[in-house]
């Protein structure tokens, strides 16, 4: 009887400990966690690419597949895309690591930003990935003078006044022509450790001799630690009332010149400058009411901007008016002749709400493509598409914590169900032994 009574009891130790080797083996899963990030370089010109890297872990207990990585910026919404999702799709073994690139990132706004999190499939990250900024840089320099007529061997002062986009050091020159004469002034200014946002002044006397002066404001900006550059280049004419070569050109001419040095891209399109032959892409620096000409296909056409917010650009396109409304990052194509094809794509790849001015993209597109696609240049990156339900697009934390909170409370129903099965065979055993006595 002792001997039958101490076998049933050693089945049951034995069926409790085989579920609750089962409940361990329930638990066991991937787990994701970023490990170290990275991005390269730490300072970008507006608009130009750069890259980060994050080193991914697998600190579950089994082995699993990352399927996807998003990055995401801070609440600055420095970048041209709110997110930035890449395909990794590789299989990783508990303990393993595996890295992901982020590339064609883009700053949109200056200043020292930084990035809020990194998702990983249903997990979300954000252990180092806040600790990381970049430093967005620009640099805007318009001129002005204290007269713009003078006479000859009269003075105008020539002043640059400069807005800091980033933590910068600047040098400003001021170069001329044979009728400038600047004396002993040094051509060349600088200023060290501008802040974003922060604006200054540096003037020349000139002085008009023999003819007009003619002069350009080359003013370069680079980052701090010095991984970043940005030019802008103004110029402008201070007539001579007087000299006998300019009795026949009595008017001063101003303009701006590429706004910020364009982005390194194929063209550059000049405010109120001849209409140019739309080949290949141009980016041009407008602000509202200012306009772009160009030609396509021999039709001569202009982008003229209607109005200009902090992310977004109202623009009209002529001959044939289209007026159209791209948040910073958007790209849309337009067809300009009527014949259901786009001619051309235009994007805004950046705007600087201080001095009211928009950077856009305009290049020409193949006859085949649709009007109003979203189009992208072969250098550029697209962010794949996933539709998700609208509250976890929003709240990709909500996910993983229900998924976490699924996984709790299964374990516990398991662990209740263990304790519940020994409960009724100790139960049974009780009664047959009051039975047996």
């Amino acid at each position: 009887m002792n001997v039958t009574n101490n076998q049933k009891k050693f089945s049951v130790l034995f069926l409790a400990i085989a579920l609750l080797f089962a409940v361990s083996n329930v638990n066991a899963a991937a787990n994701w966690q970023v490990v170290s990030f990275s991005c390269t370089p730490t300072e970008v010109a507006v608009g130009s690419a750069f890259s980060c890297t994050a080193q991914v872990q697998n600190t579950g207990d089994d082995t699993g597949t990352l399927t996807t990585a998003t990055l995401f910026g801070d609440e600055n919404n420095w970048l041209e895309s709110t997110s930035y999702a890449q395909t990794v799709s590789t299989s990783i073994d508990s303990g393993a690591s595996t890295e992901v690139t982020f590339t064609g990132l883009r700053a949109s706004s200056t200043g020292v930003s930084g990035f809020s999190k990194i998702t990983l499939d249903s997990i979300t990250d954000t252990e180092g990935v806040e600790d990381v900024t970049v430093n967005a840089i620009n640099v805007v320099a318009t001129v002005s003078e204290s007269a713009s007529s003078v006479s000859d061997g009269s003075d105008s002062v020539v002043t640059a006044s400069i807005i800091a986009g980033g933590n910068i050091d600047v040098e400003t020159t001021f170069s001329g022509s044979s009728g400038c004469s600047i004396s002993n002034q040094d051509a060349t200014k600088t200023i060290s450790n501008m802040q974003n946002g922060e604006s200054t002044s540096r003037s020349w006397t000139a002085t008009v001799s023999s003819s007009s002066c003619t002069y350009t404001i080359t003013t370069i900006a680079t980052g701090v630690n010095g991984l970043a550059s940005k030019t802008d280049t103004s110029s402008a004419t201070i007539t001579c009332t007087d000299c006998p070569e300019d009795d026949d050109d009595s008017s001063s001419t101003s303009g701006s010149g590429s706004g910020g040095g364009g982005d390194g891209g194929s063209g550059s399109g000049a405010v109120g400058a001849d209409v140019i032959a739309l080949t290949t892409e141009i980016t041009s620096e407008l602000g509202q009411d200012e306009a772009v000409s160009f030609s396509i296909a021999g039709e001569s056409h202009s982008l003229t901007i209607l109005d200009l917010t902090a992310t977004t650009v109202t623009f009209e396109l002529r001959s044939h008016p289209i007026t159209a409304t791209l948040k910073v990052g958007e790209e849309q194509s337009f067809d300009l002749d009527h014949d259901d094809l786009a001619d051309l794509a235009v994007r805004v790849t950046s705007i600087n709400f201080a001095t009211k001015k928009a950077k856009l993209r305009i290049r020409p597109v193949s006859s085949d493509a649709s009007v109003g696609e979203d189009t992208k240049t072969d250098d550029e990156t697209t962010t794949p598409t996933k539709v998700v339900d609208k509250q976890t697009q929003e709240n990709p934390e909500i996910q993983e914590e229900s998924n976490q909170e699924g996984s709790f409370l299964s374990t516990v129903l398991i662990i209740l169900g263990v304790v519940l099965v020994i409960i009724i065979i100790l139960f049974f055993l009780g009664r047959k032994k009051m039975f047996n006595l």
